[in-house]
C-alpha cells in the first residue's frame, strides 16, 4: 500500500468537499453561471481523482501499479482543477488570469493518459 497515494486522495476528496460547500453557500450567489460551473468541475475532479488515487493506493498491495500513473493523475489534478478554481479567483477579484486557460487542457490531458497507462497496465495483467 503506497502511503502518500492514500493521503493525498483524502486531501483532493477532503478539499473537494470543503471547497464545494464553500461555492454553494458563498459563491454561487455572486459568481456569473459560467465562472461557477467552471468552479464546479473542479471540485467534482478533485473528488473522483482523489477516489481514484485511493484505489490505487489500495491496489498497490496486490498490484505493481507504474508510479507514473500516480504522478500523472496527481499533478494533473492539480493543473486541471487548480487552473479552473484560480480562473474563478480571478473573477472574483477582477484578476486578469485568462494566461491560466490555457493550462487547463494540459491538466486534463495528463488525466487522460495517466488514466490510459492505468487501462493497459490492468489489460496486460495475466
Amino acid at each position: 500500500m503506497e502511503k502518500s497515494y492514500l493521503i493525498s486522495g483524502v486531501i483532493f476528496i477532503l478539499l473537494s468537499i470543503i471547497l464545494g460547500a464553500f461555492g454553494s453557500h458563498a459563491l454561487r450567489p455572486i459568481l456569473p453561471e459560467s465562472s461557477f460551473y467552471g468552479y464546479t468541475v473542479a471540485t467534482h475532479y478533485l473528488g473522483f481523482q482523489g477516489l481514484g488515487l485511493l484505489v490505487i493506493g489500495l491496489l498497490q498491495v496486490h498490484y505493481e501499479i507504474p508510479a507514473l500513473v500516480y504522478q500523472g493523475l496527481f499533478w494533473g489534478t492539480l493543473v486541471f482543477s487548480g487552473s479552473l478554481l484560480l480562473l474563478t479567483l480571478g473573477k472574483l477579484m477582477e484578476w486578469n488570469l485568462g494566461f491560466v486557460g490555457p493550462i487547463t487542457p494540459i491538466g486534463g490531458l495528463m488525466l487522460i493518459l495517466s488514466w490510459g497507462l492505468l487501462l493497459r497496465f490492468f489489460i496486460r495483467l495475466p
